[in-house]
């Protein structure tokens, strides 16, 4: 499990589980499609192939999230 701060950006990972411990985020995949996360959430981030997806913040703040590899 890592605790860090993230930059906003493209990034392309694999699988791995994320908790938004504070701030609010969107992200759009590859897709196109975008999904709106708030502190508290837990999701699943799945980019095992494909362009990865982008995050974005949507308080402008730096925000910390619990990143977990699977």
């Amino acid at each position: 499990m890592t605790l860090l701060h993230i930059a906003i950006g493209l990034v392309n990972i694999e699988m791995q589980f994320i908790v938004l411990l504070d701030g609010e985020i969107e992200i759009e995949n590859s897709m196109g499609e975008k999904k709106t996360f708030k502190a508290g959430d837990v999701f699943l981030v799945v980019d095992a192939s494909g362009n990865g997806h982008r995050t974005k913040n949507i308080n402008q703040q730096i925000r910390k999230s619990i990143f977990m590899p699977i």
